[in-house]
């Protein structure tokens, strides 16, 4: 049977994290939360970037981050999905890199958007500046 995984707030992890640092032990972490002592364990792994994440967040119990695409990006994806889907029904297998030329080849009318989803696709990949970016597109 499969278990749902528990969602724990970064309020909860600071909590955790303050206790354990106060020299409670980790038993009494656990019961007094209700967490595994696994979680306990793994918060406190990653004690460095909890706390660094509760410092850039304005409300400890916020759930959602929420940040605004680019339009490129947007337009890119409505005009894309078609063609992996017909890719994907024909079982051909898809590299990123096809996908990306793809996408470029779709902009193609205007140089600007073109550049710019170029950049932004390179971006993600870590590939500014690479001359590999030529594929073959299907």
């Amino acid at each position: 049977m499969k278990r749902t995984r528990k969602i724990v707030t970064l309020e909860t992890k600071m909590l955790v994290i303050k206790k354990m640092e106060a020299g409670e032990k980790c038993a009494n972490v656990c019961s007094s939360l209700g967490l595994a002592p696994a979680t306990v364990s793994t918060i406190m792994a990653e004690a460095e970037k909890i706390k660094q994440s509760a410092q850039k967040t304005i409300k400890l119990h916020a759930s959602n981050v929420s940040y605004t695409r680019n339009f490129y990006i947007e337009k890119m994806e409505q005009l894309l999905t078609p063609w992996v889907d017909n890719l994907n029904q024909k079982r051909i297998p898809l590299i990123w890199r096809a996908i990306a030329a793809k996408a470029s080849s779709l902009f193609g009318e205007n140089q600007q958007n073109k550049v710019e989803m170029r950049h932004s696709l390179l971006a993600m990949d870590g590939l500014q500046g690479s001359s590999n970016a030529q594929v073959f597109i299907a």
